[in-house]
């Protein structure tokens, strides 16, 4: 925790609570951020220019990662308020103060800090500072409230960033006009879920009564508010946080110079659950009935040279009729007690192969012919470990090892294996490496976490049948291949429920990163959830996590796709137990709000819900297998487009 007190600024060591001392200085604001993007928090803050102050100074204090504080002064107009944020979008964290920015060109304690009026009307110097991108372009936007002195009147607004945000004079948007000057905090949020933001204002009690917490609600153009009050007991310098972990935003605060501490729950996300209705653009077809055994394997390729889309579910391979898809999908059987996993053209050679688990063996099953008419089996490992079902749980397919070939990755009761495909695949057994012994049988995926280029592991840390701790395995490089060296995991964080089950990843920010997400399920009608964990960058430490919904029916199959095309990755799911529901997850505001679209209900999915484009439409169409009803694969097919 960062303090300001009577004497000085301090920050208080979790978890033994040491408090450190900073600098011995009255400041009346403090922000922490990477300033100078060396992967710890520095610090800048001011004083306010009333009540014998002065605000004409920021300070700054530079993080050596030692434990030292190296201090530099810079000069800025008189007043109070401040904010750290990226407001250029160069990727470095600037300063907001007043109708003002400083940019930060990378250096804390050497660099210009050049200063930016962006309001030149704003002419009330103690403001309360946000930054949020209140019109939803892409670029930080500025919203100001007059936070000093009582018995004054003023404005709160937004201020549209242009393109080029250093210059000046930026569009000015009213929220409320006449206010008394003592809105000490103001802030932006999608507090009502309904994918727009919103700005939350407090005033102190030192203002007239009533001293409003106040929600000013986006009617969706940023240009009408609508206000709603949700006390009048004032509030000063509040913060916004998920509390519960449920996907809404809460607030929290105290008065100035008060000993209480009020938390408001928002309420939002409990009347979100209800999921929207059935979308028109899906139409479901029942694949067959007579699925011969259970499994836990869907792979989609083209088996016959007719360019659409077959599927190898468990041992059965479907022929796709075309058109339509609703006439009758012809059976075939490739092996015997396998989990189809994936079907592509390893060989170049115009004959699709399907790679499959028969636990403890891994099968290649390369097709005879161009029109799949036969399948050969070979077993490329043998010994890798079963898991407790005995079919395959977790298993995913890229390039590890960065030399561009193909590496397939899979869980077992015994760990994370990776298996190589060599360029002759008929050498056999083909390359494997054990990365890690405490990973359970669950889901698995790969990506590059760090940035650095090559493909890091993602699963639930663990041993046995389940965890709910994420975690990610670096890649170590050059000691990848190396099976007496196990890889180096880093913790992501928890879900709820009995364990966690599936996990992918998806840049659901926009930031340039890879996030993750799981689910997490209790195998029963309800209590599973869904959320995701936000990349930090740089080492990817301290993740936060984003709840996306609660109180699911069992969570046992996802896939995450861009399914609108607006840029941003959505995520779809099936519930195996309760309403057995089919949902896509339309990302919105960059993984902030979600809107749930329901495609069907009462069919059971048991690692189903995978994306695939059967009819080459152009838009991705689902397809489900079930555990208790495993006898019937379900598709539903998208008609967006």
């Amino acid at each position: 925790i960062v303090a300001l007190t009577t004497t000085s600024i301090c920050w208080i060591e979790n978890p033994s609570w040491e408090t450190h001392t900073v600098d011995r200085i009255v400041l009346h604001d403090i922000e922490v951020a990477d300033l100078d993007n060396d992967g710890d928090y520095d610090l800048v803050g001011r004083d306010q220019g009333e009540f014998g102050h002065s605000g004409k100074t920021l300070h700054f204090y530079r993080n050596d990662g030692q434990g030292h504080w190296q201090h530099r002064e810079v000069a800025c107009p008189n007043g109070e308020g401040l904010r750290a944020a990226d407001i250029d979008g160069d990727l470095d964290v600037d300063v907001v103060i007043n109708a003002f920015w400083f940019e930060n060109d990378g250096s804390v304690l050497d660099g210009k800090w050049q200063l930016h009026q962006f309001a030149p009307r704003w002419l009330h110097a103690a403001t309360f500072v946000a930054v949020a991108d209140v019109n939803l372009d892409g670029r930080m936007d500025v919203i100001l409230s007059p936070s000093e002195l009582a018995g004054q009147r003023y404005r709160i607004s937004w201020f549209e960033s242009p393109e080029i945000p250093a210059t000046s004079d930026w569009p000015e948007h009213p929220i409320a006009l006449n206010v008394e000057t003592v809105h000490h905090f103001v802030g932006a949020a999608d507090f009502d879920l309904d994918g727009d933001v919103d700005v939350v204002t407090a005033e102190m009690q030192q203002g007239q009564d009533p001293d409003e917490v106040q929600i000013y609600r986006n009617s969706g153009d940023c240009e009408n508010w609508e206000r709603v009050v949700l006390a009048d007991s004032g509030s000063h310098s509040m913060r916004l946080v998920d509390v519960e972990g449920d996907g809404d935003i809460d607030l929290f605060g105290a008065n100035h110079q008060g000993q209480q501490v009020d938390l408001w729950i928002n309420q939002a996300a409990k009347y979100k659950q209800s999921v929207a209705p059935k979308s028109q653009n899906w139409h479901y077809i029942e694949l067959t009935k007579s699925l011969p055994t259970r499994c836990f394997g869907i792979a989609a390729g083209d088996a016959d040279a007719d360019s659409d889309l077959d599927l190898a579910i468990g041992e059965t391979l479907f022929k796709n009729p075309g058109g339509d898809m609703t006439s009758n999908w012809l059976p075939q059987t490739i092996a015997s007690h396998v989990d189809a996993n994936f079907m592509l053209d390893l060989g170049r050679d115009q004959r699709v192969d399907i790679l499959a688990q028969r636990l403890p063996e891994l099968i290649w099953l390369k097709a005879d012919d161009a029109s799949g008419s036969s399948f050969s089996e070979h077993t490329i490992v043998n010994g890798i470990g079963a898991t407790g079902h005995g079919g395959s749980q977790g298993f995913a397919m890229g390039d590890v090892f960065g030399d561009r070939d193909l590496e397939y990755v899979l869980t077992t009761g015994e760990g994370i294996f990776v298996v190589s495909v060599p360029s002759d695949l008929k050498q056999l057994p083909w390359p494997s490496v054990k990365i890690t012994d405490q990973a359970p049988e669950e889901g698995v995926a790969i990506g590059d976490i760090d940035g650095d280029g090559l493909n890091d592991i993602i699963a639930w840390v663990g041993t046995g049948s389940g965890s709910n701790q994420l975690g990610w395995w670096k890649n170590p490089g050059d000691t990848a291949r190396n099976s007496s060296v196990f890889w180096h995991v880093q913790l992501i964080g928890l879900v709820d429920g009995t364990e966690g089950d599936r996990i992918s990843v998806g840049d659901f920010d926009h930031d340039g990163q890879l996030d993750v997400v799981g689910t997490g399920t209790t195998n029963a009608a309800t209590g599973s959830t869904l959320c995701w964990f936000s990349n930090p960058g740089k080492d990817a430490d301290n993740w936060s996590r984003w709840q996306i919904a609660s109180d699911l029916g069992a969570m046992n199959s996802m896939s995450v796709a861009d399914m609108n095309g607006d840029g941003l990755a959505d995520i779809v799911t099936g519930e195996h137990r309760g309403h057995k529901r089919i949902v896509l997850w339309q990302n919105k505001m960059n993984g902030q709000t979600w809107d749930a679209e329901e495609v069907d209900r009462g069919k059971e999915s048991h690692l189903g819900a995978q994306l695939f484009d059967l009819d080459q439409d152009g838009d991705l169409d689902i397809v489900s297998i079930a555990w208790d009803s495993f006898q019937t694969v379900h598709l539903w097919r998208n008609d967006a487009k």
